[in-house]
């Protein structure tokens, strides 16, 4: 790209150009800001030929907020430590952006960026309350300054990310992420992360953290903090696993049965919205006998359905390459979550096949054969049939079928 023009040839002709333009290009005099409450913190009003004023703004509460809008995206581009005073790299940066948003929109870039801040700007974030064993998340308003100040930042982490081995320069990469911020497009990084914090903040408002009013339950004066007693506590925690199944359920109830590209999908992008490392002796449990196991090995009784996904829940009659299919589910999976293979190998396999003597026939000899598959695609190690040497499953002649897997053709 050629060079790009910062100042007028001919400073004696400033007065009669007009107005001081950014880089010689861009007035900000027609600047609309759309959003009364920013109109003071996002600042447009004194022009500047270049986004550098030399200005103290760390020295006064509240002084960034005079800082013109465009430096204070120079700026935020210059973090992480490689990048600590790079500030001609990356005014050179904006002003080849703003360049490549002019030629894709026909707009004022500076326009553009503005709208881009005020629709990034999340207005409603979550807090920490309490400390120690009592602390919980409460939703609270954010201010205008700490919305331009998330703003920026998210647009910059967003470029930054985006530019990290891609064949697109980081110009381009900014154009483009303010460019789907100011049309608020879900293919904008910082459109999405506000949606994740504002979504996060609304099921953190008072209303939706309400509970019943017990009158057995002790009041808490002024400095007095009670613990919960630890019962209490892991008797809350029992209950989880069944969230964490009914939300999973909810991804894949609306897949059609045997198509397995759509399950595969829609369990990778659940694993971006649920807590598959925290719950994944739950999820194993889910996918390959169709629901959550009790001690012992008996299904949870609180009349949830079985899993639309579940290798024991196959259709007759048992097949390797049927069984294949399900188990390409789970390598899938597990490239995209490598921390899966873990707690696959070494706890969910070897808990489930020790309750192999409750299973019907039929739902044996399908997870014999998944499990055969998973040890010769390397997902599982020989090891997780250690638990078929119980001495209630040897002494019954149970675990033998299982041990000797059937051929997998």
């Amino acid at each position: 790209m050629a060079a790009v023009k910062t100042l007028p040839t001919d400073v004696s002709k400033i007065g009669a150009e007009g107005n001081v333009k950014l880089f010689g290009r861009w007035e900000a005099h027609e600047i609309e800001i759309k959003d009364i409450s920013l109109a003071d913190y996002i600042q447009t009003r004194h022009a500047v030929y270049l986004p550098h004023t030399a200005g103290r703004y760390a020295k006064k509460q509240f002084k960034k907020a005079q800082m013109p809008i465009v430096e204070r995206l120079v700026d935020s581009l210059m973090m992480k430590g490689r990048n600590n005073g790079k500030k001609l790299m990356a005014v050179r940066i904006v002003a080849h952006a703003f360049e490549i948003i002019h030629l894709l929109t026909d707009q004022n870039p500076i326009q553009v960026l503005v709208d881009a801040v005020i629709n990034t700007g999340p207005r409603e974030d979550s807090t920490r309350i309490g400390s120690q064993g009592t602390v919980r998340r409460q939703a609270v308003d954010v201010s205008p300054l700490r919305r331009v100040n998330q703003a920026v930042a998210l647009l910059t982490i967003g470029t930054r990310e985006s530019a990290f081995r891609n064949v697109k320069s980081v110009a381009e990469c900014l154009a483009d992420e303010l460019i789907n911020a100011a049309k608020g497009s879900s293919n904008s990084y910082a459109i999405k992360k506000k949606d994740e914090l504002e979504r996060v903040a609304k099921s953190n408002r008072p209303e939706n953290t309400l509970v019943a009013y017990d009158p057995k339950q002790r009041t808490t004066h002024l400095g007095v903090r009670i613990k919960a007693r630890k019962g209490a506590v892991k008797a809350q925690a029992k209950h989880e696993p069944s969230v964490f199944r009914d939300q999973l359920y909810k991804h894949l109830e609306a897949v059609p049965p045997g198509d397995f590209d759509a399950y595969t999908n829609k369990l990778v992008a659940a694993g971006s919205t649920l807590e598959f490392l925290k719950y994944a002796d739950a999820l194993f449990e889910i996918l390959i006998v169709g629901g959550l196991l009790q001690p012992g090995g008996s299904f949870v009784d609180d009349g949830a359905p079985p899993s639309p996904f579940s290798i024991a829940n196959a259709p007759e009659p048992v097949q390797v390459d049927e069984i294949k299919k399900y188990v390409e589910v789970f390598n899938k999976l597990i490239r995209r979550y490598k921390y899966l293979q873990r707690p696959l190998e070494e706890s969910s396999l070897p808990t489930l096949l020790q309750y192999l003597h409750r299973w019907p026939a039929a739902q044996k000899d399908r997870v014999a054969i998944a499990t055969g598959l998973m040890v010769t695609q390397g997902l599982a190690s020989a090891g997780c049939l250690q638990a078929l040497t119980k001495d209630h499953l040897v002494k019954d002649g149970k675990s033998h079928p299982l041990i000797t897997l059937k051929p997998l053709d």
